[in-house]
């Protein structure tokens, strides 16, 4: 997106504030940018069950079509065994 992004993160020994913030580090480093483009903190949804998870994974592959983008496709995203 082009004011955000979705991440769909597994459960981790890391806090996810602390996740987050990593991925806003290589994201801005990878962009060579001098200042970050990020905004404090997050927003952040704990998926419990295989039915939220299902519906979040089906969210975050159809928002960038329905946000008028092209479908996006990435070799370091797996499937998850749902």
């Amino acid at each position: 997106m082009n004011d955000h992004v979705h991440v769909l993160i597994l459960r981790s020994k890391y806090r996810i504030e602390y996740l987050v913030n990593q991925l806003k580090g290589a994201a801005t480093q990878a962009l060579k940018l001098k200042y970050t483009p990020w905004s404090r903190g997050c927003w952040k949804v704990f998926i419990t069950d295989t039915e939220a998870l299902t519906a979040a994974v089906k969210y975050i592959q159809a928002y960038p079509t329905r946000a008028g983008l092209p479908a996006q496709s990435w070799d370091f995203i797996s499937s998850l065994p749902v």
